[in-house]
């Protein structure tokens, strides 16, 4: 199975989400981290199964949460490159 590795913004996208849900309710945050936690477990184990949106580059949409999460197959890895609000996708 790859490793899948985020960047840089990936992690700030994170983690600026998981402190939001944390403030609003101590616990979410941390079920927020789990369900990026089991989306990115199903991008190693199926990285072709989501849509391509631009070459090379593929669009997971968390089932729980308004998220999604950017990414790139290459051969030594999986490359998160963002995770972000779904009403931001136009930005992406």
């Amino acid at each position: 199975m790859p490793i899948v590795k985020l960047s840089a913004e990936a992690t700030a996208d994170y983690q600026q989400a998981f402190d939001w849900y944390e403030l609003q309710q101590p616990g979410v945050g941390d079920k927020f981290k789990a369900c990026l936690l089991s989306m990115l477990d199903i991008i190693a184990r199926f990285p072709s199964a989501f849509p391509e949106i631009d070459p090379g580059t593929r669009k997971a949409v968390l089932t729980d949460y308004p998220f999604i999460v950017l990414y790139q197959t290459r051969r030594d890895a999986i490359y998160v490159t963002a995770v972000g609000h779904a009403s931001r996708e136009p930005l992406f």
